[in-house]
């Protein structure tokens, strides 16, 4: 299994049903935690959170960030699970902002030469980054949007642009510049989506071994 930070754009893709929520926590063994909980803890993104601090500790002899975004993305881990998926792979937002109206994010989406794609956001969780870490708090603020969207491997396997928009003072913030897909995953067709939503089983297996903090047992 390969997570990543690369590649691509829309080839004129349209994301078209949100997968329901209802029926994620429905699926398998444990559930994808519902929508806009609070919790007094952030979702445990190790990698994430381990940037997260480095940034920080760089940052610490200056002036506080108003905000930030770092990402993770996570593909199939073979072709039986591509299939299962239907041309998807999932990936994870973490925000933070010194001022708590700035969340919940409004919208995250891909640019590229052809348009911009909104992505369809599985789930989120809201939660005090004080708790946790004081140098991130002062970096970044105490304030934490940790997200889940699905991500069309088309989008991430041609030149293009991952951005969101906050809630309020900010949109189109750029939080990375995909340039084709991770040497690792180079394996994986960049055909448009087989259907509206991934397979749903396979999707809360993924989420469950790539993001566990997001499925409750």
């Amino acid at each position: 299994m390969s997570r990543a930070a690369a590649a691509a754009a829309a080839l004129g893709l349209v994301l078209l049903t949100l997968v329901p929520a209802a029926a994620l926590r429905a699926q398998g063994p444990g559930r994808v935690v519902s929508p806009g909980v609070s919790s007094s803890q952030p979702v445990p993104l190790k990698l994430i959170d381990q940037r997260l601090r480095v940034v920080a500790e760089r940052l610490r002899a200056y002036a506080a960030l108003p905000r930030i975004a770092l990402y993770d993305v996570a593909f199939p881990q073979d072709s039986t699970e591509y299939v299962a998926l239907r041309g998807y792979a999932v990936l994870v937002i973490t925000a933070l902002a010194q001022h708590p109206a700035e969340l919940p994010l409004r919208r995250v989406y891909v640019r590229s030469r052809t348009g911009e794609t909104e992505l369809v956001k599985l789930t989120w969780v809201r939660s005090d980054e004080t708790s946790v870490d004081s140098v991130v708090a002062r970096a970044f603020g105490r304030d934490r949007e940790d997200g889940l969207y699905l991500l069309p491997i088309a989008l991430h396997a041609q030149p293009g642009a991952l951005l969101l928009d906050f809630a309020t003072s900010r949109s189109g913030f750029v939080v990375t510049r995909f340039e084709g897909l991770p040497d690792d995953v180079t394996w994986l067709p960049t055909a448009a989506p087989t259907a509206e939503r991934p397979g749903e089983a396979a999707l809360l297996a993924l989420i469950a071994r790539e993001y566990p903090g997001f499925v409750a047992r």
